[in-house]
């Protein structure tokens, strides 16, 4: 699937811009910059959980447009981020740069269903690793068995110390 994103208005002078698809050497930020440059004053809330993949060039284009946007202090949020953005929040501290991120998923298994759920995390404006509660088991939603946190639990959440 390419990239895109589709806004809507989410209240007074806010805005959520959902992307879709793949960030790569093909995705057209620019337009998506021009955008958000349009509204100077509105808080912008950008939903990437539909986003499927990010390359070595999406990563590339993405910073680029996170420096643009810092430079114009524009009202950035994250939210619904992914397992495969916050893996890059983690290795790129530049990823998300001075913006905040409210929320995002993390990767659970469950042994009984043999599935991986994604479990949303809400974060708290000036969370750090230690202060936002990531479970080490919670119940499955579909059996109502323990399933388990599938990643390093003090690890997950890091780029909040960034």
């Amino acid at each position: 699937m390419r990239f895109s994103w589709q806004t809507k208005v989410k209240g007074t002078s806010q805005y959520e811009i959902s992307f879709q698809g793949q960030i790569n050497e093909k995705s057209n930020l620019e337009d998506l910059y021009v955008e958000i440059l349009s509204r100077p004053n509105a808080k912008n809330y950008i939903n990437l959980e539909s986003i499927e993949t990010i390359n070595s060039s999406g990563v590339a284009k993405w910073l680029e447009l996170i420096g643009k946007l810092e430079e114009q202090n524009l009202i950035i949020e994250f939210v619904h981020c992914p397992i495969g953005i916050v893996q890059q929040m983690n290795m790129v501290p530049q990823f998300k740069g001075r913006y905040h991120v409210s929320s995002a998923f993390a990767p659970y298994y469950c042994a009984k269903c043999d599935k991986e759920h994604d479990v949303g995390i809400e974060i708290p404006m000036g969370a750090t690793s230690n202060t936002v509660q990531v479970k080490e088991s919670m119940p499955c939603k579909a059996c109502d068995s323990s399933m388990i946190f599938d990643d390093v639990i003090d690890e997950y959440l890091s780029f909040l110390d960034s």
